[in-house]
């Protein structure tokens, strides 16, 4: 690829889990190692910078479908909307969509395939409020 004619380019991850220069700054940030990802002013990754970590496991998306399709999660503090959607189907062993892109959350494809679950937790899981397209974050539909 050539570089732009700035000369700036961004290393960004692509729907393939792969990085590829970009001319564009991604819009969202995540952990290389525990598939996450959120907010660029996330006050949960910038607490772990702070402390020192994180960054030589930082990654950065052009957008929120490019992170799903390459497998990461969304963030627990940043996108909690869109975190809770993802949660409940992995508890229920659903799929996610989000713009055309199936997710299939960590677990739910052993609950998909009736294998036995693994690191249950023993918290009890709250259920989405409704299961209508309103209740959910835009973009986001759950596949059975």
């Amino acid at each position: 690829m050539n570089p732009p004619a700035s000369g700036r380019t961004w290393t960004l991850i692509g729907a393939d889990g792969r990085p590829h220069e970009s001319e564009v700054p991604g819009t969202l940030g995540g952990h290389r190692r525990t598939k996450i990802y959120g907010r660029l002013d996330c006050p949960g990754a910038a607490r772990a910078i702070a402390r020192g970590g994180y960054v030589t496991s930082r990654v950065f998306f052009l957008d929120e479908s490019t992170a799903v399709a390459a497998g990461y999660r969304p963030c627990a503090v940043c996108m909690k909307d869109e975190y809770l959607a993802w949660r409940q189907a992995a508890a229920e062993g659903q799929a996610l969509e989000y713009e055309g892109t199936i997710y299939i959350p960590d677990g739910a494809d052993d609950v998909l395939l009736g294998l036995p679950q693994r690191h249950r937790s023993r918290r009890q899981r709250r259920p989405w409020p409704e299961d209508d397209a309103e209740s959910r974050p835009s973009g986001w539909s759950i596949s059975k």
